[in-house]
């Protein structure tokens, strides 16, 4: 039992008992199966929070790119390349929120690009060809 006492700018108090009840926050935490990926491949991104004193409401991860989720366990693919701050939020069913911030989270590189000289590879072919026939 609390007992909460108020005083205004005049001096007078009051006083009131309540059964005060104060909830645990969660502990915000991500986790992902990468931290380092190339242009277009698939992240998969855990919530590896500590819950409080009940279960998850809702939750809003924010990719840092301009893209947000609303899944507890997202995965997710990222365009363009660069360095990306993600953040979750979230919301048990008592209303406590919580969320983290993890700056330049995940690194985006381009994906290689790869060309061939087809012409040199069939003359090469070609010339072992002629060889192997000749011999």
């Amino acid at each position: 039992m609390e007992v909460v006492t108020l005083t205004d700018h005049f001096r007078a108090m009051d006083s009131k008992s309540e059964q005060i009840e104060i909830y645990a926050n969660p502990k915000v935490q991500i986790t992902s199966d990468v931290t380092f990926v190339c242009e277009r491949d698939e992240v998969s991104f855990t919530d590896a929070s500590i819950l409080g004193d009940t279960t998850v409401a809702f939750w809003i991860w924010d990719f840092g790119d301009g893209s947000v989720s609303y899944n507890e366990n997202p995965k997710y693919t990222y365009q363009i390349s660069g360095q990306y701050t993600v953040r979750l939020v979230l919301a048990d069913h008592n209303g406590c929120n919580a969320d983290t911030t993890q700056t330049n989270y995940m690194r985006v590189k381009e994906k290689p690009q790869f060309s061939f000289n087809t012409t040199r590879v069939y003359k090469s072919l070609f010339s072992v060809r002629h060889l192997m026939e000749m011999g």
